[in-house]
């Protein structure tokens, strides 16, 4: 994977991780949205330490 890709990941992700918010489920009470968050994390991680 590069950059490009990861960003289009994480692009994706966000605005499901914006609407479950909104609706009020959190991390923290939802399962979905901390599933969708961890991902984010992951896919961060990737592109902060991909040379």
């Amino acid at each position: 994977m590069n950059k490009i890709e990861l960003n289009q990941q994480l692009n994706q992700l966000t605005p499901q991780i914006v609407a479950l918010e909104l609706s009020g489920q959190t991390r923290y009470t939802s399962n979905e949205c901390a599933l969708l968050w961890q991902e984010a994390r992951r896919i961060q991680y990737l592109i902060k330490n991909l040379h």
